[in-house]
């Protein structure tokens, strides 16, 4: 009788399937219009850009990780679609900025002021705010960003002189305007740095009430130009 040997082996151990962390992000404000936070509804555009081994890489207008993902503050904030960091171990740089866009250009991004922001709503609809963290691991926990107005804040108190007292000038009628100065920009998403584009035009702050505030593109004003006009009861 021949005999026989019989092997039994074992297949190959199936891979697991890697591990897919989504990434979140919490965002905190240095400073903003609200002074507090952002608010319920507001989009912010995040690029992710994966580090080389402990070295940041140049964010790009596209092929970044991620592309300027849309997300939405509703209490947390949402993404457009899940996200997911490249894998356990790949450190990445964040970018932001709000309100969301189309950039085009990252290097240029048009944005420009209201020039009418006597209505609370334009004031607000002229901040520009920027932030970045960078060298962050993956975590299944919420990425900080903390971001910081791109545009420049100004605060114009008018107060008694000239003749008036502090009950006259409160019942007087009073205009202001902030005058020669560019309304438009081109705002670096790499640095958050605006730059000064277009012609000088005129500006209407928003009354506070005990002061009056607009949202002004960072620039310089020819020495001898007029800043600001104060009309009070029709003179200036």
């Amino acid at each position: 009788m021949s005999g026989f040997l019989l092997l039994v082996g074992h297949g190959a151990e199936p891979t697991p399937d890697p591990v897919k962390i989504p990434i979140n992000i919490s965002m905190n404000v240095w400073t903003r219009v609200t002074d507090t936070a952002y608010e319920t509804g507001d989009k912010v555009g995040i690029y992710v850009v994966n580090n080389e081994g402990s070295s940041s890489t140049a964010l790009q207008p596209s092929g970044n990780y991620v592309d300027n993902m849309c997300f939405t503050c509703a209490g947390t904030w949402t993404p457009g679609s899940e996200i997911y960091w490249k894998d356990e171990t790949t450190m990445a740089d964040f970018y932001c900025y709000y309100p969301y866009g189309k950039p085009a250009d990252i290097a240029a991004y048009p944005f420009s002021v209201k020039n009418d922001q006597s209505l609370q709503a334009d004031y607000k609809a002229s901040e520009f705010l920027w932030g970045k963290a960078t060298g962050i691991s993956p975590t299944a926990s919420a990425v900080p960003i903390i971001t910081n107005r791109s545009m420049s804040n100004m605060l114009i108190y008018v107060t008694p002189g000239k003749g008036f007292t502090e009950e006259t000038l409160a019942a007087a009628t009073k205009s202001v305007r902030i005058c020669n100065v560019k309304a438009s920009a081109t705002i670096d998403l790499r640095t958050g740095v605006a730059t000064a584009t277009g012609t000088a035009t005129e500006i209407v702050p928003y009354n506070e009430g005990t002061y009056y505030r607009a949202l002004l593109v960072p620039q310089t004003v020819a020495d001898g130009s007029n800043l600001i006009t104060i009309t009070v009861d029709a003179a200036e």
